[in-house]
């Protein structure tokens, strides 16, 4: 023990000796186990960690996909099908959840709502903490409606009361009792916070209906290959049966795991790659400052061996060192994981799944930590039995710089600049391709005016007939008038699906260009869409019911035509605005006056005219092109604007907008709450996922480019070191101090152009990891490598002209006589 205690004194004293070293050593160990531990944790939470459910593998979303290759929800009679045809899982359920107004807990407010079968319980392999579920229940159309609640929604809004027979919530003007509350970490529909059951709605025998999602479980002697290809065929034997009434022509059977990672599984990988390059480039930094510091000691080890020191006494004394610095970078770098993840989380990533979930992986951090510490045993081992026998003899008889560790030495210090070098250009190009995918990308035009503007959102019960609507209609109007005399609102204008917002009525389907009015005196078939569909008198665009005011408070631009106005009331024709793709999309050379059915999205079949023409919007992304898009008006359309969005432009406070406008709300309706939002805020939040990538991969790109230039100084510090000797034997001969000065300027550009070299190649080779990251950018981008190879060369070079500066300022006389 007063061995140990002697060798830690002097592996304290050696450290603090060699403060620069250490303290980039232990920055070095610290980011390597702090970033990684931080990002794998994210990875582990998010993709790897199996979903909070019994046997998960077994769930699955199933699909239908329609002739352009895009996943939708399916129809009752389709699913019906489904269930009764196929063989290889053991229970099926619909469902969807939507935002909606919900009363009767401490105060009205918006929530999300799902409507499940009862057999969703049993698939997702969850009880109720509290209470039970609806599942096995007998329920139909007219049962005593019941709900089931979130832990968190029962503690927040209904104060954790556990006489769950004295609690009701008003959701959609219907009273339903409390019958149950989930577990804390069921949040399926992610957001969800009431579940009702779907027995109680209707089934729609349309087929062409596709309303509902699919979920269902697999039999414990099935795979999903058996599914996939059992599924495949039932689509088969529907369009047989059924022809394009099916609206489909494949099945799609997905993991429900897999469905909920979505886009973000790209990414995640890139950033795990990313981080795993960021610690390689760290652990190659340890190493070579530590060798190069090791050449430095070798008569320090000839002395000690000479005055009886053993050589297992010289490697405790030397593992100790490195022990103590790695154990010391292990806890700065526990610190930094805790921080980073933290960090990770405050970034908002957007719509990352099971963000809940994410925790400091104990695991990961373990191993990065016994890195750090193998390292350092390594290390300190390699001195003593590098420096051995007859090297260290003759260490007595040279001087104390003459050493250079040998040609062989010099190499494998060149060769991990080399490859710190190559793999921080790796890091540079994913990080300028993403920074140059992202300034592509906040330059597309979205159609309307992103600036300014604050938003409404407001979720009220689904209208029952067309006395109801109208109400709603009327209330809708009335709303916008009063907020349009706040001061300061300058427009006022109300959707149901605000453009690159994630609540509302983002319906798209199948529009008739009906001219001759023949959907006025025929019903409503699929015959009559067949006829239309062989005259080539169809189309495919988004749904939306809109304001009188909407375009203007948007600064969506009028192409031609006209907008709404106050005359196109419930009685009068009514008329459509189209968006600009859309009017090129219709037969004939003026869209203007040509008439549309579009009652399959609302019931009201109605004709609509075309009256005007305005500029597409980029509403679902940034990155997908406009879609063609039809706008009908509010006033004569109302059915859909249970939900609607309205927004008020102007110059104003918005503080004070927000509490008139809640005032006003509250007058019109006390029961109704609402949510405000900048539209700023929604345009920024349609880009955080790509603003979470770029932000990260562009720390680990720097801190990797950082890691790589310490490398470098440190290798050229230790060079110069050890041969300064030589340099005032050449400087006392009358050696050009430009030439000696340019000579470790080569040395370190060389090493540079290598790596530079080989990262590149490295670069093309892994491109397409990132590919699907990207927007109108190529992932072998020319400007990008040509921007990402100078800048490593530019702080390469800064990174060696101390320690060749250095060199040139070598007094001669003063050196030989240390020698």
């Amino acid at each position: 023990m007063r061995g140990l205690v002697q060798d830690l004194k002097v592996a304290y004293r050696q450290l603090v000796k060699n403060g620069l070293t250490t303290v980039a050593s232990l920055a070095t160990l610290a980011l390597g186990i702090g970033a990684s531990t931080a990002i794998f944790s994210v990875v582990e939470g998010v993709l790897l960690r199996p979903l909070p459910y019994p046997q998960p593998d077994q769930i699955v979303r199933v699909w239908r996909v329609n002739d352009s290759g895009r996943h939708g929800p399916s129809s009752d009679p389709n699913y019906k099908d489904w269930t009764q045809w196929s063989s290889r899982f053991q229970a099926w359920a619909q469902y969807r959840a939507s935002t909606t107004s919900v009363s009767g807990g401490k105060e009205p407010v918006r929530t999300r709502v799902a409507t499940v079968e009862a057999d969703f319980f049993p698939i997702m392999g969850v009880e109720a903490a509290l209470g039970r579920t609806f599942a096995g229940e007998s329920l139909s159309t007219g049962s005593a409606p019941v709900a089931v609640v979130s832990q968190g929604f029962w503690r927040r809004m209904l104060e954790g009361n556990r006489d769950l027979s004295s609690l009701k919530l008003n959701i959609s003007n219907t009273a339903y009792s409390i019958i149950g509350v989930m577990p804390p970490e069921f949040n399926f529909p992610q957001g969800s916070e009431i579940w009702i059951p779907r027995e109680l709605l209707p089934v729609n025998n349309s087929r062409t209906s596709h309303n509902w999602y699919v979920i269902a479980r697999l039999k414990e002697d099935s795979n999903l290959r058996q599914a996939q290809a059992e599924m495949e065929a039932i689509g088969r034997r529907q369009v047989e049966m059924y022809g394009d009434d099916t609206w489909l022509v494949d099945i799609d059977v997905v993991p429900l795991q897999e469905e909920l990672v979505g886009d973000y599984r790209t990414r995640l990988w890139v950033l795990l790659g990313a981080v795993g390059i960021l610690l390689l480039v760290g652990c190659f930094n340890i190493v070579n400052i530590l060798l190069a510091q090791s050449s430095g000691r070798r008569r320090e080890l000839a002395v000690r061996s000479a005055l009886g020191a053993g050589r297992w006494k010289l490697a405790r004394q030397f593992v100790t060192e490195t022990l103590l610095l790695s154990i010391a970078g292990a806890a700065l770098g526990v610190i930094a994981a805790h921080w980073g993840l933290q960090f990770l989380l405050s970034l908002e990533p957007g719509d990352l799944p099971r963000l809940e979930e994410i925790q400091l992986n104990l695991p990961v951090l373990a191993f990065a930590s016994g890195l750090a510490l193998l390292i350092g045993l390594l290390l300190g081992l390699l001195p003593v039995f590098q420096f051995r026998g007859a090297n260290l003899a003759s260490a007595l008889q040279q001087g104390s710089r003459t050493y250079s560790g040998g040609p062989g030495r010099a190499r494998a210090r060149g060769a991990l600049v080399v490859i710190q070098v190559a793999v921080t250009l790796v890091l540079l190009v994913g990080a300028g391709l993403l920074l140059r995918s992202f300034q592509q990308l906040i330059s597309v035009e979205p159609g309307f005016d992103a600036e300014g503007g604050l938003v409404l959102y407001l979720s009220r019960a689904f209208p029952g007939d067309e006395a109801e609507s109208r109400r709603l209609a009327q209330v809708n109007t009335e709303l916008m008038e009063r907020l349009g005399q706040i001061p300061g609102v300058e427009g006022v204008g109300g959707i149901t699906g605000l453009p690159l917002s994630n609540f509302g009525n983002f319906a798209d389907g199948l529009f008739l260009i009906d001219n001759e009015g023949i959907t006025a005196r025929e019903p409503y078939s699929r015959e009559l869409v067949r006829r239309f569909e062989e005259a080539g008198n169809t189309g495919y665009g988004e749904f939306r019911v809109a304001s009188d005011g909407y375009f203007q408070a948007m600064g969506i631009p009028l192409v031609r035509g006209r907008l709404f106005q106050p005359s196109d009331g419930p009685d009068a024709p009514h008329v459509a605005v189209i968006s600009q793709s859309l009017a090129q999309s219709l037969p004939g050379s003026e869209p203007l006056g040509q008439r549309i059915q579009f009652g399959n999205m609302d019931g009201t079949m109605k004709l609509l005219t075309v009256v005007g023409i305005v500029g597409d919007v980029r509403d679902r992304s940034l990155e997908m092109e406009p879609r063609p898009t039809i706008y009908l008006n509010q006033r004569q359309r109302p059915r859909r604007t249970a939900n609607f969005t309205i927004l008020l432009d102007g110059d104003f406070d918005p503080s004070s907008v927000t509490a008139q406008a809640r005032a006003i709300i509250q007058d019109i309706d006390p029961n109704l709450p609402v949510q405000f939002e900048r539209l700023e805020a929604i345009f920024s939040s349609s880009l955080s996922g790509r603003r979470f990538s770029l932000i990260l991969l562009g720390i680990f790109a720097a801190s990797a480019l950082l890691l790589a230039a310490v490398g470098i100084f440190g290798m050229m510090a230790f060079t110069v070191n050890e041969r300064l000797k030589e340099i005032g034997i050449r400087m006392a001969l009358g050696a050009d101090p430009r030439r000696v000065h340019l000579r470790f300027i080569r040395q370190a550009a060389l090493l540079t152009a290598i790596g530079i070299a080989l990262g590149a190649l490295a670069a093309l080779g892994l491109a397409r990891s990132v590919e699907s990251m990207l927007h109108q950018v190529s992932a072998r981008d020319p400007l990008t490598f040509a921007a990402a190879a100078p800048l490593i060369l530019v702080v390469a070079l800064a990174a060696c002209y101390i320690p060749a500066r250095r060199a040139v300022r070598v007094d001669p006389l003063q050196t030989l006589r240390e020698e």
